[in-house]
């Protein structure tokens, strides 16, 4: 038989099987349970414990841990908390709360307004009715996000992880973070050949019972790669920087909720540019003290940098205060790219992709806190987060910038990896092209995720997420008119919380996307994009969409190819399964009902 005539047999073949589908998909789309329209796809669906789901208005102001503690412990048990005031200052705030009883302040704050106190378990419940109460958190405990620690190593002047993030162009230009103050909330510094005394402009201890120096080297580490350097030996990415040591964990790198909101309360008083935070905890709360800190430290004119965590590969894993709306959320990556497992992912609750840059975190060089002349090797967002850190010293010592610019620079030119966003966030930061855009004096803008990918694995798919869109400071009104607009197949897909228009001159704007694939869709991919266009016209980001739809129109559209390929190949294969098993099932069916059938009455007939 000839080949034309083997290629027609083949595709009459295929003509048949594709009918066949049709019918059955037809069957099983009215026998079979629909998926709920309001499914997600796995990768962004965040699992919390039920005790962090409000139990009512009252019980809605107390965060999950002190609901548990509640139901299981003492009431007459001291705890301290942490209570958010809303519509008066701290210390009104403070002074109502000792009126409603057994109450001690041990601190006010002023970058949230708040309070740390003592209190017995049971008085949460009196003091969540106040209309002066916004909310009640238990002072949980933070910690470092490293992973590995002191593995000896050799210094080398220019080392591969300075290089990876282009930071080494930045000094070539000699542009190296020269009077920029970068805050270090963590175990403490030491000195060292790379870190003289006269690098470390300002010491607290917040940390009871310990000094400024570092029992644990993980704070030593941190502000080594941020301005570590040693002629000859060693470079971190901002040498010229200089740095405010704040204690806010112990020595074996722990600490508390109160630490954290009080250490970046005195890094913006002590009038850091920088805050760099490797420690937190998983929360999955972005309105937790903790972010509002740093969402506030950002609005007061100071680039908040915090660790992503190490909790991955799971989803919903980043920490607070990485999981603040406008901080720098910050993951790892190796020296090849590759995003470790430990790195944490988004989303977060409300939606957002969570991670918004990545760094080197692995096996990175820095300094010995015991030995002055000697260097470790330590793994972590906890080491990814001082590089972000050291990046936006180097930028901000080279023009006037405020954080919404610094972060939608980074946000623009991060080097995609081609990975899951909830992973990578926009990518890997670039040092160099980030200096290039801003050296253009057009005013940055970025979107994340800046791109989406769906499959759908059922016969329907309906997935929310919160696009983050940031703009840089522009001198006039250039930014003041953006609106969005979406192209392609997705548009009768996608519900928009918002198109604008938006006034995105230095500031964040987030606009829930919802995409609903129905069970009918019969196009076997989708795909589009959401532009931001700016009041002339012209288009200043943009995100791709793309996806599949309902798996079986996938299947027909694959076995409906005249060409042979892998995917062809596996479709059929799917396709025989399937009807295999609706055989199989028919089958069992016959079976049962001939063996569980009524007997036939005998009788008279008439």
């Amino acid at each position: 038989m000839e080949k034309t005539e083997v290629t027609k047999l083949n595709n009459s073949h295929r003509k048949t099987i594709i009918l066949l589908l049709v019918v059955l998909f037809s069957i099983l789309s009215l026998t079979l349970p629909q998926t709920p329209t309001n499914q997600q796809l796995p990768v962004i669906l965040t699992v919390t414990s039920s005790m962090s789901q409000p139990k009512g208005n009252l019980l809605s102001k107390i965060d999950y841990r002190l609901q548990s503690m509640m139901d299981e412990e003492d009431p007459n048990q001291k705890v301290e908390m942490i209570v958010v005031f809303q519509g008066v200052s701290s210390t009104r705030g403070a002074e109502l709360l000792k009126s409603l009883g057994d109450i001690t302040v041990l601190e006010t704050y002023s970058i949230i307004s708040g309070a740390l106190i003592e209190a017995p378990l049971g008085m949460a419940i009196n003091i969540a009715p106040q209309n002066y109460v916004k909310s009640i958190t238990y002072n949980y405990k933070v910690k470092i996000h490293s992973t590995l620690h002191t593995l000896q190593a050799t210094a080398t002047t220019y080392s591969a992880n300075i290089e990876q993030i282009g930071a080494t162009r930045l000094h070539q230009l000699g542009i190296n973070g020269t009077g920029i103050k970068v805050a270090v909330l963590d175990t403490g510094i030491n000195t060292h050949e790379a870190l003289p005394a006269t690098k470390i402009i300002y010491s607290k201890s917040l940390v009871p019972g310990e000094g400024i120096e570092d029992l644990n080297g993980h704070g030593t580490h941190v502000a080594g790669i941020i301005a570590g350097y040693c002629e000859g030996k060693y470079v971190g990415v901002a040498p010229g920087a200089l740095l405010l040591n704040i204690k806010i964990l112990n020595k074996n790198g722990e600490g508390n909720l109160s630490g954290l909101v009080d250490g970046i309360n005195e890094a913006v008083s002590q009038g850091a540019n920088v805050i760099s935070i490797s420690a937190g905890a998983l929360i999955n709360k972005p309105d937790d003290p903790a972010c509002q800190a740093a969402n506030n430290a950002m609005l007061a004119g100071v680039v908040v940098v915090a660790a992503a965590g190490n909790e991955g590969p799971d989803s919903g894993t980043v920490n607070a205060p990485g999981e603040a709306a406008l901080a720098i959320c910050v993951g790892a990556v190796t020296s090849s790219n590759v995003i470790p497992d430990f790195s944490s992912r988004g989303p977060t609750p409300d939606n957002r992709v969570g991670v918004t840059i990545l760094a080197p975190g692995v096996n990175i060089v820095s300094l010995d806190y015991s030995n002055s002349s000697g260097y470790v090797r330590m793994s972590g967002t906890s080491q990814a987060t001082p590089h972000v850190s050291g990046v936006v010293a180097l930028l901000l010592s080279n023009m006037s910038l405020t954080p919404s610019t610094v972060k939608a620079a980074l946000m623009a030119t991060a080097v995609d990896l081609g990975d899951d966003p909830y992973a990578q966030g926009c990518g890997l930061v670039n040092a160099s092209a980030a200096y290039d855009l801003l050296s253009s004096g057009k005013p940055p803008v970025a979107i994340s995720p800046p791109r989406f990918e769906l499959t759908s694995f059922g016969s329907e798919l309906s997935v929310t997420v919160n696009f983050t869109i940031v703009g840089g400071l522009a001198r006039d009104d250039y930014l003041s008119n953006v609106s969005i607009k979406v192209e392609g197949g997705i548009s009768s897909l996608i519900t928009l919380s918002s198109t604008g228009p938006f006034n995105l001159n230095d500031t964040h704007v987030f606009v829930a996307a919802t995409i609903y694939v129905p069970s009918y869709y019969m196009a076997p991919f989708f795909s589009g994009s959401i532009k931001l266009v700016n009041g002339d016209g012209t288009v200043i980001a943009s995100v791709t969409i793309q996806g599949t739809g309902p798996t079986m129109f996938l299947l027909l559209y694959l076995l409906s190819q005249e060409t042979s390929s892998f995917y062809v190949t596996v479709a059929e294969v799917i396709f025989v399964c399937l009807v295999a098993g609706v055989a199989l099932i028919v089958s069992l069916a016959v079976r049962y009902r001939r063996r569980h059938a009524p007997p036939k009455e005998e009788g008279f007939m008439p």
